[in-house]
């Protein structure tokens, strides 16, 4: 009876595993192979961190940079959200 347990275990982390690669893996790659198909490209996915590092750095540079004058200006996109400013001019 012992063997059961063992068997349904295994089948149950098999079952586990494979659905979590479903979720970070699979999934992720046909919906940026469903965009590229549109004409719609973007960065690349990377597993589990994806852009983040771009973006940080982004966001450091964009804040190291003074803002423009006049300082009415409602054009903020580049200083607050920096990594879509970049990669509305690059895609």
């Amino acid at each position: 009876m012992g063997w059961c347990w063992a068997a349904a275990a295994v089948l149950a982390a098999a079952y586990m595993a494979a659905k979590l690669m479903e979720v970070l893996w699979w999934r992720p790659r046909r919906v940026e192979e469903h965009f590229a198909r549109q004409g719609i490209r973007g960065p690349r996915y990377r597993f589990f961190v994806g852009c983040v590092r771009e973006m940080v750095a982004l966001m450091v540079a964009a804040s190291a940079n003074p803002m423009p004058r006049p300082y009415r200006s409602h054009n903020v996109l580049p200083r607050v959200l920096a990594f879509y400013h970049h990669w509305r001019k690059i895609y």
